[in-house]
């Protein structure tokens, strides 16, 4: 195949296209814009469920397996597009063109299968709860978080061994049958039948909750507004990966050098790329939004740890103890920001902060140790 492109928008392809019909700096600012959202919302969620017990369920654990990929996603995908964008005929090196591969499809299968085993897991826990009760335990969580990686990591296989880093640019053998049967396992499992299983799973969740008449407790309530969170992420990966395989389908299976090359065509492709990065970042963003639990604990730990900061800061420059400013100030902050239980969270902060006073001799290692005890509030 002819390569005719002046510039092209994936790190791993290189496909006949006219020039681009867009604004370069305006689609590398959105990049960069979608990079840094994506690794603190992914990180902050990682971090949230790691230090705050309550949020240790199931679904949680999957969601920060999934927010995992998506971190790997963004910084061996992302990054490397955005050298190329901005150094035009950069040449990665051999490993590096395997590594960002391998890592692109690990990662978007760890994605699309930790979904698939959400709803599976939400599907037990609302329909038939008493028959998968042993088995939803944080330690088969764990176990299946690791499957996910180790199942995904196949899919990575062979893309390292197809690539061709040898030639100008690190691509695939686009015209070869094996690279076409590998892409349609792909299609096949890791997005149709992932949203398949997530749109018949999430719907006989619905139907069981929406028929029962009467919720006597707040478990039900609590597992519709999960069951909600969920299915509006399932929604936005649905949509943000259906343009990537329709391009795909149709550039392997149907290709047309004069269809391919228009402008239209381009603007296509250089959506199709920006949804599935958008998609790698969006989804910390929707549970924060929707979830009143995540949305209190992350306010709850933000403003423990600036309170945190700031006493630390004013320790230095008056010269009062470190543990002493902080009990005043932690407790100022908290109760001025309106932080939700923020009388139990001073309450917490003090107590744990006196018994780490015990263990805690130089003001460095209390520098250290104090956030942690500020952060474990209310859980």
């Amino acid at each position: 195949m002819d390569h005719v492109d002046n510039y092209t928008m994936d790190n791993y392809t290189t496909l006949p296209f006219a020039s681009p019909p867009i604004n370069k700096t305006l689609y590398i600012g959105f990049l960069f814009a979608v990079l840094i959202i994506g690794m603190i919302a992914n990180t902050s969620l990682i971090w949230l469920v790691a230090t705050v017990r309550d949020l240790r369920t199931p679904p949680s654990v999957l969601l920060t397996n999934q927010s995992i990929g998506d971190l790997c996603f963004l910084g061996f995908s992302m990054i490397p597009q955005l050298v190329d964008a901005l150094v035009p005929g950069y040449n990665q090196q051999p490993w590096l063109c395997h590594l960002n591969h391998f890592t692109y499809f690990t990662s978007f299968a760890v994605s699309a299968l930790s979904l698939m085993a959400i709803s599976i897991e939400r599907y037990c826990a609302i329909v038939i709860p008493l028959k998968f009760r042993m088995i939803r335990s944080l330690r088969t969580t764990s176990a299946a978080c690791g499957f996910i990686w180790l199942l995904a990591s196949t899919f990575g296989a062979y893309a390292v061994s197809a690539t061709e880093s040898a030639s100008e640019r690190c691509t695939y053998p686009y015209e070869q049958l094996s690279f076409r049967i590998y892409f349609m396992f792909q299609l096949i499992f890791l997005y149709v039948v992932p949203v398949l299983c997530m749109t018949v799973f999430y719907g006989i969740c619905a139907r069981h909750l929406l028929r029962k008449e009467i919720r006597t407790s707040g478990t039900d309530n609590a597992r519709v507004r999960v069951a909600i969170n969920l299915m509006v992420i399932t929604l936005v990966f649905s949509l943000c990966w259906l343009p990537h395989y329709i391009y795909y389908s149709w550039f392997l299976f149907f290709f047309d050098f004069k269809i391919f090359g228009t402008r239209s065509m381009y603007l296509f492709r250089a959506s199709r790329s920006g949804l599935y990065y958008f998609a790698s970042c969006i989804n910390p963003i929707i549970l924060y939004a929707m979830s009143s639990s995540f949305r209190r604990h992350f306010i709850r730990k933000v403003t423990c740890f600036v309170a945190h900061r700031e006493a630390q800061e004013s320790s230095q420059l008056s010269g009062r103890t470190y543990t002493a400013l902080t009990h005043q100030h932690v407790s100022n902050v908290i109760h001025k920001n309106n932080v939700p239980g923020h009388k139990e969270s001073r309450e917490s902060c003090e107590i744990q902060m006196d018994k780490m006073g015990k263990y805690c001799h130089k003001e460095e290692e209390q520098a250290l140790r104090c956030p942690r005890c500020i952060l474990e509030d209310g859980v």
